[in-house]
């Protein structure tokens, strides 16, 4: 489950995993694990094509139900924290 602080992990790291394998606090390795980085990796990555105008409706649909189910966050707010704030839902 995405929870807002495993967010602020990738976010201080900046979605480096170099930099959150070297650099990581043990509380922050005992927030968010590999899986949960690579998951919340891939919605950025999924996010910045659905930015560019990429995809279509249904990926995107697609997507915010996936974020919805594997997140504790509405999907608006998910996409504030990643500063995804100009993509319409």
């Amino acid at each position: 489950m995405i929870t807002t602080k495993k967010i602020q992990a990738y976010k201080r790291h900046f979605g480096n995993i170099d930099s959150w394998a070297r650099g990581s606090t043990k509380e922050e390795r005992e927030i968010l694990n590999d899986d949960e980085w690579y998951q919340i990796d891939n919605y950025v990555n999924s996010l910045i094509i659905i930015k560019r105008e990429l995809t279509s409706d249904g990926f995107k649909q697609t997507l915010f139900g996936d974020i919805q189910k594997n997140s504790d966050l509405e999907a608006r707010e998910f996409l504030d924290l990643l500063g995804f704030r100009t993509i319409e839902i």
